[in-house]
């Protein structure tokens, strides 16, 4: 048996979507270009013994692309922004310091496929492990999991002034994102669409697409997928958290098809 659900309204779009082609040109030369995923090797000592983990950075990389764009100016994070969403005292902040140390970037995304945008990559990955509030795939402590959740609680954690709480991890993907960017869309001039699909036959398939528009044009798209094993002795129709058993994910943040 397959059953497929939308939750919330699948937006359709058409060229009235595109107002302006120049404007989405502009746009898309002066803001943060998608970066595709790349494998990093990631070292870490345990027990005095080095310790080496390989994986793809799909979620890392987006995640990155995606701060660049909401925080960022002229190739440069602005850090009065950054600070917003945090406490008085921001300068304890990890993600501030991290910043601090690495605040500009490229908007070109052929740059990070060299040497250079190879280590920041990496640093990147190596902030984001050994973290207590994300789920990871291997080792509990490595490999941030691709999920609506993780991107919660990465604001969550950060950002505490947006008081975004943990019942907001019980809510539906499609609602934990639009709260999250009614928070966000005061740093940057977009608004989104999100739904998610979930199809259910032998596992459980689920798909996150946020749809960001820029100057109301649909410039970028960050698609999160996952699949589950699930108890299909429990009622599937919503199918609880706590009867999912996570196989796999991936994230893709890239731009829209309309571009």
């Amino acid at each position: 048996m397959t059953y497929s659900k939308t939750v919330g309204n699948k937006p359709e779009y058409n060229d009235t979507d595109i107002q302006d082609i120049n404007t989405l040109n502009n746009d898309k030369n002066s803001l943060p270009q998608p970066v595709s995923y790349n494998r990093v090797k990631i070292v870490d000592m345990n027990n005095d013994l080095y310790q080496f983990y390989h994986y793809t950075d799909c979620f890392e990389i987006s995640l990155l692309r995606f701060l660049h764009l909401t925080f960022g100016e002229d190739e440069k994070i602005n850090l009065d922004k950054l600070k917003t969403f945090m406490e008085n005292d921001y300068e304890k902040n990890e993600l501030y310091q991290y910043f601090v140390n690495n605040q500009n970037y490229s908007n070109d995304s052929d740059y990070y496929v060299t040497n250079n945008g190879y280590d920041i990559r990496t640093k990147w990955c190596e902030f984001l492990n050994k973290r207590n509030f994300f789920t990871y795939v291997k080792d509990d402590n490595y490999e941030v999991c691709s999920s609506p959740e993780n991107l919660v609680m990465f604001f969550m954690y950060f950002f505490p002034k947006m008081n975004l709480t943990d019942k907001a991890i019980d809510m539906n993907p499609e609602e934990m994102i639009y709260r999250l960017f009614e928070y966000l869309k005061t740093m940057f001039e977009y608004n989104v669409k999100v739904y998610t699909h979930l199809v259910y036959s032998e596992r459980l398939y689920a798909n996150t697409t946020m749809k960001i528009f820029v100057n109301n044009n649909n410039l970028y798209e960050w698609e999160i997928y996952q699949y589950f094993n699930y108890d299909d002795e429990k009622n599937i129709e919503p199918t609880p958290r706590s009867v999912r058993n996570r196989i796999t994910g991936h994230t893709d943040f890239r731009y829209s098809k309309y571009v």
